[in-house]
């Protein structure tokens, strides 16, 4: 299966997409107007102390202040933190919902094969590498002389055989090294005065070619000559043995060439339909995101059959889907029920199975006597459905709209308010969209006018631009001649 990462560059956003075997795994975006600042560093200023929440909340200078729990403050001890205190935070979480950004004091300096965290001390190997005594055996040398703490990435394995490993290792330490020295000098200088950026990690792009590029990706393509030279010149700098694997996309449109756009609108879609017959419905709140997995229209000799392929068919696709749509925090999934514990282990292990490489920190808890599954997902950011869209101003947020019967009893009261609040009405202009017209039957005009001045006239508009649960009373108010 061919591997891609495609990369369309715009004035005001971009859009990456990586693709395995012509299906798009995920997706991601960033816009110019959006202050991504995750992995950025400042010298902040303590704006609250709360211990009740054990945190604090910090100045950056943007609107919203900084959540820093105590637990994520070395040696944490309140009697040396008063207000207006300078302090050293790292963005690890940007605003989900209500929620503000969430910050650590725990510094930590990401590189293409070595985590760097200068307040830290030891050396930690990822437990997703196989030969990790090798790759100690390896890396040891390097760091027998260096204060901090390194983490090696599951990356290094690729690298291990090449002739310049020695080179490559030695120049992202040094530049991990230069990079902590370039900060702790900065926060340092005396005259100093938070908040202040400190350091602002890469874009979009860099960050994709750090922790995306691989030996495993065939290609890296992208649609702007401007991103395409400083892409070659980022990758020279940390992964030359991976420069040939860029390419310069010379199409007009990037997005219909890859499915990029098809994959996006998808994302959107709550209902996914199996080929087994059955369907998931992905529904995202607030507190959670819930997954339900239907029968549909099954196929199978018996209900036992139908019912098993479904849920593994479901299983299979709802990591993928997870993913691709970036959601996070508590996921419940309500698979079809099963009676049989040998069928829920083989759902279970499909299901855990497609999160092997989801960067995410992921846990899943089996499937329990009600039938659900409950998974907790490292959630940074917002997911792609509440990123691409906004609340809507009619249902905000719920989904549904008012019926036409509860529109028409809304209009009722709404009358007979402004009767008793209003003298001399003798009518009223009602408009309505125009599918209307059909709804308001002999029955329905005789419930509107039911206990009203029999007199009282209701002159109807039926109007095009109007929504459809929307509709505009104006009172006809009699006036007085003046001789």
């Amino acid at each position: 299966m061919e591997n891609i990462i495609v990369i369309n560059s715009e004035p005001n956003e971009t859009k990456i997409a990586t693709i395995s075997g012509g299906e798009i795994k995920e997706f991601f975006i960033e816009k110019e107007n959006d202050k991504n600042l995750l992995g950025n560093i400042y010298l902040a200023s303590i704006k609250k102390i709360i211990p009740s929440l054990e945190a604090m909340f910090l100045d950056i200078g943007l609107e919203k202040s900084v959540f820093l729990p105590f637990y994520e403050i070395k040696n944490f001890d309140i009697s040396k933190y008063k207000l207006k205190d300078p302090i050293l935070v790292q963005i690890i979480k940007t605003p989900i919902n209500a929620k503000g950004y969430k910050g650590s004091n725990k510094i930590s300096l990401p590189g293409k094969y070595i985590v760097y965290s200068p307040l830290e001390n030891g050396i930690g190997i990822s437990k997703k590498i196989a030969n990790r005594k090798l790759v100690k055996e390896k890396i040891a040398p390097f760091f027998q002389k260096i204060k901090g703490n390194f983490i090696i990435r599951t990356e290094i394995e690729e690298i291990l055989e090449l002739e310049n490993f020695d080179k490559i290792i030695k120049k992202e330490i040094k530049l991990l090294l230069n990079t902590w020295k370039m900060i702790k000098t900065e926060y340092e200088k005396k005259n100093i005065k938070p908040p202040i950026l400190l350091y602002k990690d890469f874009d979009i792009i860099k960050k994709i070619i750090r922790e995306k590029l691989d030996e495993n990706v065939d290609k890296f393509i992208i649609d702007s000559k401007e991103e395409f030279q400083k892409s070659k010149k980022f990758i020279k700098s940390i992964s030359p043995n991976l420069l040939e694997k860029i390419e310069y996309f010379k199409g007009n449109n990037i997005l219909s060439t890859f499915n990029i756009d098809k994959a996006v609108k998808n994302i959107l879609n709550k209902n996914i339909f199996l080929s087994s017959g059955g369907y998931i419905v992905i529904e995202e709140t607030e507190a959670l995101c819930s997954i339900d997995v239907n029968t549909g229209k099954g196929k199978g000799a018996n209900l036992k059959e139908a019912t098993l392929n479904i849920n593994l068919e479901a299983a299979e696709i709802i990591p993928k889907e997870i993913m691709l749509r970036n959601i996070g925090g508590i996921i419940i999934i309500d698979f079809v029920d099963m009676y049989n514990d040998d069928d829920k282990l083989k759902v279970f292990e499909i299901l855990s199975k497609g999160f092997i490489k989801d960067k995410a920190k992921t846990k899943i808890f089996p499937i329990n006597s009600l039938g659900l599954v409950e998974i907790s997902r490292q959630r940074k950011s917002e997911s792609m459905n509440k990123f691409l869209t906004e609340e809507c101003p009619y249902c905000h947020g719920t989904g549904r709209i008012y019926s036409k019967d509860t529109i028409l009893s809304n209009i009722k009261i709404e009358i007979v308010k402004n009767l008793n609040e209003t003298k001399n009405i003798f009518g009223f202009n009602l408009s309505l969209n125009k599918s209307w017209e059909k709804y308001l039957t002999k029955e329905k005009m005789d419930f509107l006018f039911n206990k009203l001045p029999k007199k009282l006239k209701i002159n109807i508009n039926y109007l095009d631009n109007l929504e459809k649960n929307r509709y505009q009373l104006l009172p006809l108010i009699k006036t007085k001649n003046k001789n």
